[in-house]
């Protein structure tokens, strides 16, 4: 091979491996791979494959060849849930078997039409292959805010409807070139470009559809807002009603204390200090987080539950408020409604810790129970009666964990329940 060739075959190499770059990094968009090093080089060069595979007329091997790899790459080696994983199998795909396919025919068809030398062939082949680095470098760009978005917000059964309508233009294409006329298959190239903008159009109704639950969510967090500014405010009229009536309160205490009625002015400030329990606390400085977590504070000092809370979360938490409001409250009802249910009070227990730190968001409930889990195909049942309105609690918490590709573990003793979660920065 002379140098001309080598240096074209590495400068064709090198043509290639920036748009399977692009191509793995949008493939990031819809998962996170997995830690394993060995894993990580395995499916780069998995990705590398699906880009390089040459995609011909009536080619049922390389066509099911590049869908069984690229299916398999993504079940094998990344995280996240099987729907977000098969999404983008789903919506990438037809982009790939078009743009290879299409770039590789028409290379063909001009080279067949110029004369058969080396230099034309090779030239052709920097060309196409050229080709596919804005054309991955765009559709990296435009799936990179869409859905990274959509995996935060939408649920499972979300990205089921999306898999369902993606699915379309995937079997499409395998039918297209299976089917395709082996001389003249340029006639398939209408077809190939429609398919190729449906997938693309099933990227933008995924992140329109995202962008309405984001704002569904947003309103929510107004919703929430608006409840702690009530709540808040009211506490600051017993904060008022307090100070104008102190005077009157060290009256009465001065008056037990005068008439050697030490119990009774104990009894008084008890009953002074129940009030001034019952103001909101600075466990956060996210207002909506520090609403929810006095709500549940005070809840479990209305059942004389014995609480430990200790929030750090003063650094920014790359998980929405809403999200981190429904893992608070959610775990927090269950596990006070737990604790609330021990006849003996120097029993009920709860523990709560949470904390941001180098890029980890970390979440840890402990209740103390008499109640033992019900659980059905690997799902915790509701003790409640009303099972159709109730128990959606924790399989709202984990569908939160999922979405954020955390993690979320459950042990429970005879007399103690514990949840642990941990989500990285996103």
């Amino acid at each position: 091979m002379s140098l001309p060739q080598i240096i074209a075959q590495l400068l064709n190499n090198l043509l290639i491996i920036i748009p399977a770059y692009y191509f793995y990094q949008t493939i990031l968009c819809f998962a996170p791979v997995k830690e394993q090093r060995v894993i990580k080089l395995l499916v780069y060069f998995m990705t590398y494959g699906v880009m390089i595979t040459v995609i011909y007329p009536q080619d049922p091997f390389n066509v099911l060849g590049v869908l069984l790899l690229f299916t398999l790459t993504m079940l094998l080696g990344f995280k996240g849930t099987y729907q977000r994983r098969l999404g983008a199998v789903f919506l990438l795909l037809p982009l790939v078997i078009s743009s290879n396919f299409v770039f590789e025919e028409l290379g063909l068809r001009i080279f067949l039409e110029t004369g058969q030398t080396l230099t034309i062939d090779t030239a052709l082949h920097l060309f196409f292959n050229f080709l596919r680095i804005p054309l991955w470098y765009t559709v990296y760009r435009r799936y990179q805010k869409r859905i990274t978005n959509a995996k935060k917000v939408m649920n499972p059964a979300m990205w089921n409807m999306i898999n369902l309508v993606s699915l379309g233009p995937l079997v499409g294409i395998v039918f297209v070139v299976i089917f395709a006329p082996s001389d003249g298959a340029w006639v398939i190239f209408p077809a190939m470009l429609a398919i190729a903008l449906t997938s693309i159009g099933i990227q933008y109704l995924t992140g329109y559809l995202s962008e309405a639950i984001k704002k569904d969510l947003e309103n929510k967090n107004y919703k929430l807002q608006e409840d702690y500014y009530q709540e808040l405010e009211k506490n600051q009229q017993e904060v008022r009603k307090l100070k104008h009536d102190l005077n009157n309160h060290l009256s009465v205490v001065g008056s037990y204390l005068e008439g050697d009625q030490v119990a009774e002015a104990k009894d008084y400030f008890t009953g002074l200090s129940k009030v001034y329990a019952s103001q909101t606390r600075a466990f956060s400085k996210n207002s909506l987080v520090n609403n929810v977590l006095n709500s549940k504070y005070q809840l479990a000092q209305q059942n004389e539950i014995d609480c430990f809370f200790n929030i750090d979360l003063s650094d920014w938490v790359g998980i929405d408020d809403v999200s981190l409001c429904t893992i608070f409250a959610n775990t927090l009802d269950n596990a006070i409604e737990a604790a609330a249910k021990i006849p003996e009070v120097d029993r009920r227990k709860l523990s709560v810790k949470a904390r941001y730190y180098k890029g980890y968001f970390s979440y840890e409930i402990v209740n103390s129970t008499e109640e033992q889990l019900v659980t059905k195909a690997g799902k915790i049942l509701t003790s409640k009666p009303d099972k159709k309105n109730h128990g959606f609690g924790l399989a709202n918490v984990r569908e939160i964990v999922d979405n954020y590709d955390g993690t979320m573990k459950i042990k429970q003793s005879d007399d103690e329940f514990l949840l642990l979660i941990v989500i990285a920065d996103v």
